[in-house]
Parts: C-alpha cells; sequence; structure tokens
C-alpha cells in the first residue's frame, strides 16, 4: 500500500495505491470512488478492505480522496460534481501510468458509484461496479438533510425543511454542490452497451420492495432503481443486479463500524470474471 499524491499543483489529490504483493498486477487495474461525507466515514474500513481483497486478486486498486475532503486539496464548500467527476478521470490516467495497465475499472459506493457512472460516460472502462448508486440527487438531498437533522435534534425530522442544506453531519455543503446535487439524474447518464455493469444492491429489504426508515415509515428502494435499470437495459446495456450479503456500511452507527467480508469477496469475484 503506497501514499500517493497525483494531479496537478493547483489541484492535487491524496490516494492509496495497493499493488499486489509476490505477483505482477494484473492488465486490468481499478479506481475506488468513496461516497460522501459521513458515508464515508462509516464505510471507510470497509473500502480499505475492498482495495485490500482486490489487490490480493492481482487488481492494482487505487482509492482516493475527492478534492476538498480528507488529504486532497482544496475547499469542500467549492466542490461541484463535475469537479468530482474530473477527478475519477485523473485517477484513471495516474492508476494507468503509475502499473502500466491496459484497461481500468471503476467501483463506487453511493455518490462514489454515481462519479464512477458519471465519469465511465466518458471513458473508455473494463468494468463498472455501483455499489448502491444515488439515484436522484433530490432525495439523497433530503436523505443527507434527514440524517443531518437526527444527530443533531430530539424531535422528528419535518415533512419538508424550510432552509437548503448547507451542512451534513458536519461536511458543508456549498451552493454549486447543493444545485448540482438537486438536477443530478443517474438514469440519463449513457453507459457503454460493451462494458459490463455490476449493480450491487443491499438497501432492499428481504421482501424485495421496501424498506423501513429510523421512524417505521415505508420508503421505497426499489421503485426508481429499477426504472432506471429498465432505461439502461433498454438501451442494450449489459446490467447484472446482485443482492450482496451485507447492511448498508454507509449507515451503520460508527461505534460498530463494519466490513463486510462476504459482500467484498463476491464484489471481487465478480470483477474477476469481468475483467
Amino acid at each position: 500500500m503506497e501514499p500517493v499524491f497525483f494531479g496537478p499543483e493547483d489541484h492535487s489529490l491524496f490516494g492509496w495505491l495497493h499493488l499486489p504483493a509476490g505477483r505482477a498486477p494484473r492488465r486490468t487495474a481499478v479506481v475506488l470512488c468513496h461516497p460522501f461525507g459521513q458515508e464515508f466515514m462509516l464505510a471507510h474500513r470497509a473500502f480499505h478492505g475492498f482495495a485490500r481483497l482486490l489487490a490480493e486478486a492481482g487488481f492494482a486498486t487505487l482509492r482516493f480522496d475527492w478534492w476538498g475532503t480528507g488529504d486532497s486539496h482544496g475547499d469542500l464548500e467549492e466542490a461541484r460534481l463535475e469537479t468530482w467527476t474530473r477527478d475519477v478521470a485523473l485517477a484513471m490516467r495516474t492508476v494507468r501510468e503509475r502499473v502500466k495497465c491496459d484497461d481500468v475499472a471503476l467501483a463506487g459506493m453511493r455518490l462514489g458509484a454515481t462519479l464512477a457512472a458519471l465519469a465511465g460516460a466518458d471513458a473508455p472502462l473494463a468494468a463498472l461496479l455501483l455499489w448502491d448508486p444515488v439515484v436522484d440527487g433530490a432525495t439523497f438531498l433530503r436523505e443527507l438533510q434527514v440524517a443531518h437533522w437526527r444527530e443533531t435534534r430530539s424531535d422528528a425530522p419535518p415533512a419538508t425543511f424550510d432552509a437548503p442544506l448547507t451542512e451534513a453531519s458536519g461536511f458543508p455543503v456549498g451552493d454549486r454542490l447543493r444545485d448540482d446535487l438537486r438536477a443530478l439524474d443517474l438514469g440519463a447518464t449513457p453507459l457503454d452497451r460493451d462494458v459490463p455493469v455490476l449493480w450491487a444492491d443491499t438497501q432492499r429489504s428481504s421482501e424485495g420492495d421496501t424498506a423501513g426508515d429510523a421512524d417505521g415509515d415505508a420508503v421505497s428502494a426499489a421503485g426508481p432503481r429499477d426504472a432506471l435499470l429498465r432505461t439502461w437495459r433498454e438501451r442494450g446495456v449489459s446490467v447484472e443486479v446482485q443482492s450482496l450479503p451485507a447492511p448498508a456500511v454507509w449507515e451503520e452507527d460508527e461505534q460498530r463500524v463494519l466490513v463486510p467480508r462476504l459482500a467484498l469477496e463476491g464484489a471481487v469475484r465478480w470483477m474477476e470474471a469481468a475483467c
């Protein structure tokens, strides 16, 4: 595991490059795209374990901090989705240069999965793994507001919020990022028909159509996802759906951070078959 800074001086990003031990890397490398904010904090150990398992399987793997987050340069309040999408492209170029691979696959979780799909629409990919991606940005903003409310208030969150989201569990949300998220629609992303895609699903309940929130309200998890999958398949995109044997690690209590090894091993096996 090697620490790396990459990118131009005014847009330097920090990451970790996981390399196979005792063997040459595969011809395909993998770039991991983290979730955003508190979801990243809770899923950090799982992502570290994912990178390690990919390296053990022979994949040189780069995980990195988005511009304005972690140890990368930049001001989070000035971040935009377009900036982070370019970060993915920069990470892909970096791993190609560092390990001299032929192809690059992308794997992301939540907003990171959505950014991977956006970046993959403009770059050749070996494979694309989407772990519970954000389908609709407006819904995601609502989820961030509810999570922040529950962390800072004792009463139930309102049906609608009077003020726009400016902070998500300690992470500032600037005007431009908020506007970008509000307009985000993953269904508008034109994926390459020749790229194998895995939709890794851990949000749906055992019934497969709804999940309960903390107040017991039924929240549809399948509707937007299924509509999006239908749209992609109608366009000829090859999408496989797997329900991974794991909880939503980005929602777990920070005192009980989980590394879902069975789910990660399943994702690695899919990546091996796809590449």
